[in-house]
């Protein structure tokens, strides 16, 4: 993989004055004029450079030890080299959850986790010279855990309503609604920070569990061939990439960072390892990925308060901002939140083609971020669905040389008939789809036979699979775009009313089904989910193990 060490990022300090000027050049945002006003408060309350050790970070981690059954904070040295003259010794401590499978059910259970520790938080630590004790900062601080409705997340067959717990307050109060394309990729992060005593800036990013710090390429290989680092080296080159290609090779955007302290979200798209979305455009491309932007993400002030917003910035003033320096993001629609047009416009992301889907922000009338909710074409989770049938079907090739398609029809048709009791889509689309995925397991098989074919390539290229199979069978998997059930919309409200008089009726039966340790299938990476009531289960040693948010 070729990365272009020859073009240097520019780190040279800029004041707030040369940022915001620019930005108010440059950017015009549809909704309201006072982003600069909540930039601006935030840079007055925020340090650029490496703090000392604060009680309240002190507190943080105490609190992260108190929880060590399902919380690990594992530390690495940062090589020396990177972190200047004045700097005798650094790590990088990243807290993440521990746990087998799915992290769903220790979220959906516990208030404290989902406020406390998002999908990404890492704390930098460095002795200096001249001061006796180490500085303790947080260098990053990613978007906390979200979740979907039934079918649109992990398989909730029994709570299809657990992501109103991720929900800062009730949805029906926000006022508008940020829509934004959901991208197919794997979740990266970004931020900067400078270290003492001269301002010297430096990267914190990575993949979901797993962050290094650097200036260059060559700093990046200082962390060795260690597997743990694969996901998160490969992220940290196409981000030097794709800010060294920038007018300014990143200057603006690593000091916008520096002075805010947000955390920049982003999907990374990776050609050789797509999920269902083809990335085929990808295949010319340097290194054959791309970096999208989501949104920014800021660390609380207090720990100890309620939190009183998901998202630094609300995220169409993100997205904007994001724009204006240089970045490819990821595309938004802005509705009122009003029945007829929020069940509407859930209705049309249901039936979209080649799109994953959407993540939808509510908004309060203070202009906060009070929860997010995914909402998945019909499209994206029949073909993942399809993939996970299909997978461990060549893997009994591989291994054994034996293929039971017949039986893992069924299985797909059950699947599907489930999908379609989640999603609420009519018979006619579930027997065009349980036709063309029977199609597909024969093509598939056919082509495992004739060794064309291996379970890796579903693994990894398994929408380019899809798209050969619809070439040189003249099948289509379009046909949904014109049939649209628009008399059927969804009615969000009405199924949260009928949440309210099931979950009494079910509480005990569901909690005596939690009691117990359920293997149950899924759409995403990892085979096992757990129980919401069950103890902590032992740790996934993978850190590297991605999944489809």
């Amino acid at each position: 993989m070729a990365f272009a060490e020859n073009i240097p990022l520019n780190f040279n300090i800029i004041s707030w004055d040369t940022i915001s000027s620019y930005l108010k050049e440059n950017i015009q945002i549809k909704r309201s004029d006072n982003w600069l006003q909540l930039l601006n408060e935030r840079v007055a309350n925020s340090h650029r450079e490496l703090a000392r050790s604060t009680p309240a970070i002190d507190k943080y981690m105490q609190w992260v030890r108190s929880r060590g059954n399902n919380i690990k904070a594992g530390s690495k040295s940062i090589p020396s080299s990177i972190l200047g003259p004045k700097i005798i010794a650094g790590e990088i401590i990243d807290v993440r959850i521990s746990c087998r499978g799915p992290d769903d059910a220790l979220y959906d259970r516990d208030e404290q986790l989902r406020q406390r520790l998002p999908r990404g938080c890492t704390l930098i630590q460095c002795r200096l010279q001249d001061e006796a004790q180490p500085r303790l900062d947080f260098g990053l601080f990613a978007l906390r855990k979200f979740s979907g409705g039934l079918g649109d997340d992990d398989d909730r067959e029994d709570d299809n309503q657990a992501w109103l717990r991720y929900f800062l307050e009730h949805p029906r109060t926000a006022s508008q609604i940020i829509c934004t394309k959901k991208v197919n990729g794997e979740a990266c992060h970004l931020s900067c920070i400078s270290l003492p005593p001269d301002n010297r800036l430096f990267l914190i990013a990575g993949s979901k569990n797993v962050h290094l710090c650097f200036r260059s390429h060559s700093d990046i290989a200082m962390y060795g061939n260690d597997s743990t680092y694969n996901y998160a080296s490969s992220f940290c080159h196409t981000i030097l990439d794709t800010l060294s290609a920038m007018p300014d090779q990143g200057s603006k955007l690593l000091n916008f960072l520096s002075l805010t302290r947000y955390t920049a979200v982003f999907e990374i798209l990776n050609y050789s390892h797509q999920h269902v979305v083809n990335l085929s455009y990808l295949k010319n491309e340097k290194n054959r990925s791309e970096l999208k932007f989501i949104t920014f993400a800021q660390v609380p002030h207090d720990f100890e308060q309620a939190v009183t917003n998901l998202c630094a910035l609300p995220p169409d003033y993100g997205i904007e901002i994001a724009r204006s320096l240089h970045l490819s993001t990821t595309d938004y629609d802005i509705i009122e939140n009003q029945s007829h047009f929020l069940n509407a416009y859930l209705t049309s992301i249901k039936y979209r083609h080649e799109c994953e889907g959407s993540v939808l922000y509510f908004l309060n009338k203070n202009d906060q971020v009070i929860g997010l909710l995914k909402k998945k074409t019909i499209w994206y989770v029949i073909l993942r669905a399809i993939r996970e049938k299909a997978r461990p079907m060549l893997g009994e090739w591989e291994k054994n040389h034996k293929i039971d398609l017949p039986e893992t029809m069924k299985k797909t048709s059950r699947r599907l008939v489930a999908i379609q009791k989640w999603l609420g889509f009519s018979s006619e689309i579930l027997d065009q789809w349980t036709i063309l995925a029977g199609e597909f397991l024969t093509w598939l098989s056919e082509g495992a036979k004739k060794k064309s074919i291996l379970r890796n390539d579903v693994a990894d290229e398994y929408p380019i699979l899809w798209s050969k199979f619809l070439n040189e069978t003249n099948n289509k998997d379009d046909f949904m775009t014109n049939m649209a059930d628009n008399n059927a919309e969804e009615d969000i409200w009405k199924q949260l009313n009928e949440l309210k008089i099931s979950k009494h009726q079910n509480k005990n039966e569901n909690r005596g089904k939690h009691a117990r340790k359920n293997k149950q299938t899924t759409d995403i990476a990892g085979d096992e989910d757990i129980g919401l009531d069950l103890p902590d289960s032992e740790e996934n040693n993978n850190d590297e193990e991605q999944e489809e948010n």
